[in-house]
C-alpha cells in the first residue's frame, strides 16, 4: 500500500496560505466572466451527457434482462 504520509509532511499555517493567496475584494476579472460562464456550462454539459449516457445504458441493461427472463 502506498502511503500518501508525504503529501502532508509541510505543515501549514492558515496566515502564510493567506498571505500567499490574498483573498480578493470585490468580483475579480469581470471581462473574462462569460467566459468563465461558458467554461462553466461546458463541463456541466459534459457531465450531464456523460451521466445521461450511464443512465441510458443502464435502463437498457434493465429492460434487456426484464426481456430476458
Amino acid at each position: 500500500m502506498i502511503s500518501r504520509q508525504n503529501d502532508y509532511t509541510e505543515k501549514r499555517s492558515y496566515s502564510d496560505v493567506t498571505k500567499e493567496r490574498p483573498l480578493t475584494k470585490g468580483i475579480p476579472d469581470t471581462e473574462n466572466l462569460p467566459e468563465k460562464l461558458e467554461r462553466m456550462f461546458a463541463k456541466f454539459q459534459q457531465i450531464m451527457i456523460s451521466m445521461m449516457d450511464k443512465m441510458m445504458d443502464r435502463m437498457i441493461q434493465l429492460i434487456s434482462s426484464l426481456i430476458t427472463k
